[in-house]
Parts: C-alpha cells; structure tokens; sequence
C-alpha cells in the first residue's frame, strides 16, 4: 500500500475539495465532509503559519490527519468566512480528550469565536463521555486566560528546555466532578 497518488486521482479531490459537501454545524461551526480536506487542511496551515510562535508547528500531514478523521473544529464569521480552528484527539468513552491547537485570526479575538469553538469541542467530549479535557498552553500567553476561563485549572507546569525555553502549563477540564472533588471546590470558593 502507497500513499502516493495519481496526478488525475489529486486533481479530482481538489476538485471536491473545492466545490465539495459542506455540513454546516450550529452557530457558524462548519466541518467539512467528503473530500473537503486539501481546502481545509491548507486554510489551517495558513493561520497556523502566521501564528507560528504562539502555536508551535505541525507538520501539513498532521493537520491532514487530523481533517481527514474529523477532528476538528472550524470556526465561521457571520458571513461564513473561515476564522478560526481548534484540532483535537480522538474523542473515545473514559479518554482525555487533548487539544492540539486552537487558533482564532487576530482581529476576531475577543468577540467570542474561540468561545463558540470550544463550546462544540465541549459538546463532543460529552457525547463521547470523555472524563476530561486537556490543553498545553505556553505559560508566556494571553491565551492561558481564555483556558482559565473555560474552567480549566492548571495541574502541572513542564519546565522543558525545549527550542524556545518556555514554561508549559497543563491544563484539565474534568468532565466527571467527584462529590470530594465537588466539596473542597466549593469550601474553596466559601473561604
């Protein structure tokens, strides 16, 4: 078996990819189906490059991966226009469900994109029963703040000395509160 393919069999996929079958999803959330991938896949390559230092990089075949099953998000302007992405692991019963990346273009931050395309990775991670959420979100970024906000709590800094010298913090979302877990939050919050 080869990945390779023909210059005919390419072209009839761009073609699809192109003016191919689009599932509109609730609120501006679009997700591609049947071919949808080489648009898909480069659109998120572009805003990824252009974000580079905050996002890290993922190599095109990754992110095709990623399309090709279906996990992902697209984030939509009220026009239609793509905005936004978020890319995540495979939603399966009892799993931490990872974000990869989640990026929104610059000028559309702080509207409540980013937001709408957690709310539809949140929405998957329940109906597949996944136990939580897991983000890695260099410590230096504003972008912790959003996580925070979406109810994440930092569990662990990685200290790496990675290419860029930064502090990682990983950040969980329990989808299944435990009564103690339930208990000692809201002590916490009564003083």
């Amino acid at each position: 078996m080869t990945d390779e393919i023909s210059l005919e069999e390419y072209q009839k996929l761009t073609k699809r990819a192109k003016y191919g079958n689009r599932k509109v999803e609730a609120d501006g959330l679009r997700t591609d189906r049947g071919g949808g991938a080489t648009l898909t896949t480069s659109w998120i390559a572009g805003l990824m490059s252009k974000n580079t230092d905050a996002l890290g990089f993922l190599p095109f075949a990754a992110i095709d991966r990623y399309v090709m099953s279906g996990q992902y998000v697209m984030q939509t302007d009220q026009h239609g226009n793509n905005i936004g992405y978020l890319l995540h692991g495979k939603p399966t019963p009892g799993s931490i469900l990872t974000v990869a990346q989640h990026c929104i273009e610059e000028d559309k931050r702080f509207r409540g994109y980013g937001r709408d395309t957690f709310q539809e990775l949140l929405s998957r991670a329940e109906r597949a029963n996944c136990r939580a959420i897991k983000v890695r979100c260099a410590a230096d970024l504003p972008s912790n703040a959003f996580w925070l906000e979406m109810g994440f709590q930092i569990v662990r800094i990685d200290h790496r000395a990675n290419r860029r010298n930064r502090d990682i913090n990983v950040m969980l979302l329990d989808l299944w509160p435990t009564l103690f877990g339930e208990l000692t939050r809201r002590n916490e919050v009564r003083g």
